[in-house]
């Protein structure tokens, strides 16, 4: 299959990079991509928009030992190596098993040996969304409100004082009959009625069995939702470590109210737009404040869209300044809960476009549902799904073995990153088994050295998404995962004709957080719930079985 039209590229203000898909050969099914570069290039993915456009030719030589390269520097202009080794590699199927997080977890029914049986889980995927979708808010209620005994007594009791009050006073006059008869009427067939409703309250239970969604209201009403977390800022303000995400420094003067306007997407999502108005966003509804467009010539531009939760204050939203990665062909959205929207504005509403989600539910697999839904009615291609907790990214060096330190000169520029998977991505939409989505690989510390450029694995933290390819197939992710979203909507995407990669050469880190977003004691519990569930099921399969 011959090369599909290059995009057009020049519509977000930046050059081609050199490590872009051009440098790539494949075969995956109906998916090729030729090398148009000349035999005589050894390196892949190594160049850089700047460098590209001068037309400058490396001549071929023996390349020079890594970690020299890296002593001789004295500064990191956060561009890539020039003397990577690595041609990419042929994509391979996903694997149908994948290691467990030491955080997010499975009950035991869904493992092969200690690895995520993803076949399996694919196989019954009703039973186990099930499994992990835990109790309805309702059901939650229902398991810490009760009838309150004493108090039906007292009405009871007072009802039949009356009763009896009013057959002493009907006795003594004319037609006693008649209003004998009437008080026997309401004492057999009216009590139904015109008793007064039974009182609930609150269970005598401990904080340890609250439910998630009814701990989270008491934690926040007796101040005990303060997290652990605090902000990530330098040690001193104005000196940055370079090419590295950092905490928003506390507003000066906070947004005490939202500019609020609505998404027509479904529901009347509440948005808030900095200075009440918009760049990107079609704004021209000044009367009902309804939005249900993107203005015309910001549709090819870089669309970022980041879930937060419970992290207004600490979230990893102050990027490295840029010159390819601006206010003009970039706009970063906040998606939050509809009970933290104000908070977020207050701390982030400055300068940041912040959707409010349409309910308060628990887990990753809701927010990220809904940011395909937000980014479909806007009619937007392709979209960056990138976590709060991103705090750099690194190049990888297959020579690096076990050993290597990640300091800052291995810090690459975020818009070198964001290009060269976007262009990949892009590049590949045309094809008959297109390219889904695809991440960085999240950092490994000290692992076995890697030895190939792309993984096909499941994308995560920092995922660019082609939503027309996802769209084709009816892939969306699972609102009810409250974790491993990501990895089910990777397999998902692989077992209906979708590819989705990890770059090996980038690395990212994200902040290891300790009690907020996915950390949080309610999205932990949700898995506990989930994990007891399946213990429940097996012992009463045992039991019948003997």
């Amino acid at each position: 299959m011959s090369m599909p039209p290059k995009p057009d590229t020049s519509k977000r203000g930046c050059k081609e990079p050199k490590g872009s898909v051009k440098n790539i050969t494949e075969q995956v099914g109906g998916l090729k991509i030729e090398d148009s570069h000349s035999k005589d290039s050894k390196q892949g993915n190594d160049g850089t928009p700047e460098t590209k456009s001068k037309g400058t030719v490396r001549k071929k030589g023996a390349r020079r030992p890594l970690l020299i390269d890296i002593k001789k520097c004295n500064t990191n202009n956060g561009e890539c190596m020039e003397n990577h080794p690595w041609e990419p590699n042929r994509p391979k199927i996903m694997p149908d098993e994948m290691d467990e997080s030491a955080v997010y977890t499975v009950g035991k029914n869904w493992k092969h040996w200690d690895k995520v049986d993803l076949r399996k889980i694919y196989q019954h995927l009703p039973k186990f969304v099930k499994e992990m979708k835990g109790k309805t808010c309702r059901q939650e209620l229902e398991e810490v409100l009760q009838l309150d005994k004493s108090s039906d007594t007292r009405d009871s009791e007072t009802e039949a004082s009356a009763n009896k009050d009013t057959d002493k006073e009907g006795s003594g006059n004319d037609g006693s009959e008649n209003n004998s008869s009437a008080n026997k009427d309401m004492e057999s067939g009216s009590s139904e009625t015109k008793a007064p409703p039974k009182m609930l309250r609150f269970k005598p239970i401990s904080d340890e069995y609250l439910t998630p969604h009814v701990k989270e209201v008491v934690y926040m009403q007796r101040k005990k939702d303060e997290p652990k977390d605090k902000p990530d800022l330098p040690d001193t303000p104005k000196v940055k470590e370079s090419f590295r995400a950092y905490s928003l420094p506390r507003p000066q003067n906070p947004q005490q109210k939202p500019n609020i306007w609505f998404l027509d997407c479904e529901y009347m999502c509440k948005v808030h737009l900095p200075g009440n108005t918009s760049d990107w966003l079609d704004d021209s509804d000044k009367s009902g404040k309804r939005i249900r467009a993107i203005k015309p010539d910001k549709i090819d531009q870089r669309w970022i869209f980041t879930p937060s939760f419970r992290r207004a204050k600490i979230a990893l939203l102050d990027w490295p300044d840029d010159r390819i990665l601006n206010s003009k062909n970039t706009i970063r959205i906040l998606v939050v809960r509809p009970t933290e929207f104000e908070e977020y504005v207050k701390y982030c509403g400055d300068k940041f476009h912040i959707i409010s989600l349409p309910n308060d539910e628990i887990g990753a697999g809701y927010p990220r549902l809904w940011i395909q839904k937000i980014a479909l009615r806007l009619k937007l291609n392709f979209i960056w799904m990138i976590d709060d907790s991103l705090l750099c990214f690194y190049e990888y060096h297959p020579d690096d073995g076990e050993e290597t330190i990640y300091d800052p000169d291995r810090r690459r520029k975020f818009s070198i990153v964001f290009k060269s998977i976007e262009y990949f991505v892009q590049c590949a939409s045309s094809h008959t088994v297109p390219i889904a989505a695809m991440s960085p690989r999240q950092f490994r510390g000290a692992k076995p050295p890697l030895f190939e450029q792309l993984a096909c694995l499941p994308p995560q933290i920092a995922v660019y998404l082609n939503l027309e390819a996802l769209k084709s197939r009816d892939i969306y992710y699972r609102p009810e995962l409250q974790v491993l979203e990501d990895m089910v909507f990777g397999y998902e995407c692989e077992q209906n004709g979708l590819k989705v990669f990890v770059d090996n050469r980038i690395q990212l880190k994200d902040k290891d957080w300790r009690d907020t977003g996915a950390r949080s004691i309610s999205v932990q519990q949700k898995m506990r719930e989930a994990d007891e569930v399946f213990e429940a099921n097996t012992t009463t399969q045992l039991i019948f079985r003997y």
